[in-house]
């Protein structure tokens, strides 16, 4: 009947196995923004970008008070700040959060990472694992530090407030994980008063981001319209041909990215 087909098309079968795509060449990606962002943070990139357009920051002028405050092109030249000086956090030692951190420590940045769950550490890297209260331990260490959660209810606005407070002044993030992750009112505050040092934005609870937005005319903020780890078709394709394969001929469990339907979690 019309009601019982209702019924079950709004209710998956138990039996039916959900899959996500496990990197599909989205990590090689990750890496190079986040290498190229915090790069840009270890070599003073971003001020004397600033510097070009004449926008200088000093104790005496906030990021909000400058936006619109343009002088001539300056030319200055910041210390240099040695690669293990710079104190790098991976929130999300996952897939792609598991290769951004190796990558990164060795390179030879000192790289720390949050997960919720144990799990072994990455090569090279210092994991703290738990709760809130680990990340709480963390964030103090963080000169640069790189979001890489999942889309999870319970990780909504994680970076608020409070939590960016904890991060040393001057500190810079990056976002490449989720946008809700980030509480924009909070961010938008650290940035205009100079709390943060600076902000690469790759997603945003809302997208595409309002052109009125103030993160668009904030001088430490810089925004991409979502394109840190685009899904490259044919890699994606044989994955999803791999799964099936494999999940066909008995051997699920063979099949990494698998989700429990109960929690919606992996």
């Amino acid at each position: 009947s019309s009601s019982s087909s209702s019924s079950s098309s709004s209710s998956p079968s138990p039996n039916v196995q959900i899959v996500r795509l496990c990197d599909a060449g989205m990590a090689d990606q990750m890496v190079e923004y986040a290498l190229y962002a915090t790069l840009r943070v270890q070599r003073s990139f971003d001020v004397y970008e600033r510097q070009q357009r004449g926008i200088v920051l000093d104790s005496a002028a906030t990021p909000a008070a400058t936006a619109n405050a343009r002088g001539p092109p300056v030319w200055r030249a910041h210390e240099y700040r040695p690669r293990n000086a710079i104190t790098v956090g991976v929130l999300g030692v996952g897939v792609l959060g598991t290769r951004v951190a190796q990558q990164l420590a060795s390179f030879g940045y000192n790289v720390v990472g949050w997960c919720r769950t144990d799990r072994p550490a990455p090569a090279g890297v210092s994991l703290f694992t738990g709760g809130l209260e680990c990340l709480a331990r963390m964030l103090p260490l963080c000169h640069v530090l790189i979001n890489l959660l999942p889309n999870t209810p319970a990780l909504a606005h994680l970076l608020n407030c409070e939590r960016l407070a904890l991060l040393p002044t001057g500190a810079h993030l990056i976002n490449v994980g989720r946008g809700a992750q980030v509480d924009t009112n909070a961010l938008v505050a650290a940035l205009s008063s100079g709390r943060l040092g600076g902000a690469m934005l790759d997603v945003f609870d809302s997208e595409p981001l309002d052109p009125s937005h103030p993160l668009w005319h904030l001088p430490t903020a810089s925004v991409t319209p979502h394109v840190a780890a685009q899904t490259i078709e044919q890699t994606r394709a044989r994955q999803i041909i791999r799964n099936a394969r494999l999940i066909l001929s008995g051997r699920a469990h063979l099949v990494p990215g698998c989700i429990d339907p109960a929690t919606a979690s992996y």
